[in-house]
């Protein structure tokens, strides 16, 4: 972002972000941030947000904590590979800019001598101890010298609180060591109100760490951020038409809205892959705004389409990889089985009825209902989604639908990802602009 004269320009990449989360487009959803806001503001409660990966959560999450807390937050993304002592060595490296650095201020508490003393200490130790087995050497480190109560007590001291994202892809038991720092964050809230963990995960997760601890279950909000609605899909691409002066005709508007299912991250995919194909990297000079119609959606459909087909062959690989012989090859058959009805999805008993309609009569409803929660997980590709509002299961991206229907409608077409592409964009333009 930069000024000419009185107007500011904005580069298109901050507007429209597919990945990192919305600040110049956020929308506000006032129904989630009803349940949201008190558990964010009553000391001692620990928070656990959960939704569809896409659709919005860590967005609103962070504009939130901004209003709240400013920039005392401490944010970490987890990875499958991540360990709990990773996520405290990492909370400890961010503390320097409030124990050594000096460079920020908390408004919310005073850090004592003996608490910077301390976190000297604890540093003092962990440099000289940490050599090139980096990885060995912190796991045996952390606990004895980095406890989690003092942990909390650098956290609370510095008013921060520390944003968890992606809890659900850490290993069983590294969710069960939140569950117990959790706890320990709940007795030091008397002494620091503004502490807090606030854990984000997918859809349907809050009990991979409260079943590991009964005692939280008082002391812990469960937020459920459902899809984006079709209004506030809308509020996306509407601020980022005035934020970069360009104008989408109403048929390619409905279009990307219905393309994007409730996920802001689709939203943002397709209308940034638009600006970019018609050129547009940044907020347009004209008196009257940029004019898009339906074939520069067409354009950056097919920017789309070359931008992900690599990446959706490995998602489908992962979703279709049998991890063990069994009679049946349970992910395949469902999800040839989704690819027959709309992008709406169906319920789970429909779902069964085309699944022994293709053949396999005595398909057991067990199976439908464990595979369906695995397709769900990231290590399945995360390719499908529930609504339980609908008790639909649907494609988690349309995109992944239609490449579903190109895929079991002929094995040879594999071999030739050119065909497969072309199939892709005629298939998806025809659904959107039909």
């Amino acid at each position: 972002m930069r000024m000419e004269g009185e107007t500011v320009i904005y580069d298109v990449t901050d507007v429209f972000t597919p990945g990192p989360p919305a600040t110049h487009t956020f929308v506000e959803r006032a129904a989630v941030n009803e349940k949201l806001m008190p558990p964010l503001t009553t000391p001692g409660i620990q928070l656990l947000v959960y939704g569809h990966s896409g659709g919005g959560k860590t967005t609103l999450l962070k504009n939130k904590i901004n209003v709240l807390y400013g920039n005392d937050y401490i944010y970490h993304q987890c990875t499958s590979r991540d360990t709990f002592d990773q996520l405290v060595l990492s909370a400890f490296d961010y503390l320097d800019a409030y124990y050594v650095e000096k460079t920020k201020v908390s408004s919310k508490a005073e850090i004592s001598a003996s608490l910077s003393a301390t976190y000297a200490t604890i540093k003092a130790r962990l440099g000289a101890s940490v050599s090139e087995e980096r990885e060995i050497q912190v796991s045996r480190l952390v606990r004895p010298q980095l406890t989690p109560q003092q942990l909390a007590r650098l956290i609370g001291a510095a008013g921060c609180c520390w944003v968890i994202d992606d809890f659900n892809k850490m290993a069983d038991a590294e969710k069960a060591k939140l569950a117990d720092v959790m706890k320990i964050f709940v007795g030091a809230a008397s002494e620091y109100p503004h502490l807090k963990i606030i854990a984000i995960g997918a859809a349907a997760t809050p009990r991979q760490v409260l079943e590991y601890e009964s005692a939280l279950r008082t002391r812990t909000a469960e937020v459920s951020v459902p899809l984006m609605s079709s209004t506030e899909i809308t509020g996306i691409i509407d601020k980022g038409q005035a934020l970069l002066n360009f104008e989408l005709v109403s048929r390619a508007k409905v279009a990307v809205v219905e393309y994007a299912g409730g996920l802001a991250s689709a939203a943002h995919h397709l209308c940034l892959n638009l600006c970019q194909s018609k050129g547009l990297l940044e907020t347009y000079p004209g008196r009257n705004p940029a004019q898009f119609d339906t074939d520069d959606l067409k354009s950056a459909i097919d920017m789309y389409v070359n931008s992900q087909s690599d990446s959706l062959a490995s998602t489908f690989d992962n979703a279709l990889r049998r991890r063990r012989t069994r009679r049946y090859d349970n992910c395949r058959i469902i999800l040839t089985a989704l690819q027959s009805f709309t992008q709406e999805g169906a319920v789970h008993n429909d779902l069964l009825m085309r699944i022994r309609q293709d053949g396999y009569r005595d398909y057991p409803p067990g199976n439908l209902t464990h595979y369906l929660r695995e397709l769900q997980t990231a290590d399945y590709g995360e390719v499908v989604r529930h609504d339980p509002a609908s008790g639909r299961y649907s494609y988690a991206d349309p995109f992944y639908r239609v490449y579903a229907m190109t895929l079991f409608r002929d094995p040879a077409e594999q071999v030739d990802p050119e065909k497969i592409k072309a199939i892709l964009e005629k298939q998806l333009t025809s659904d959107l602009l039909s």
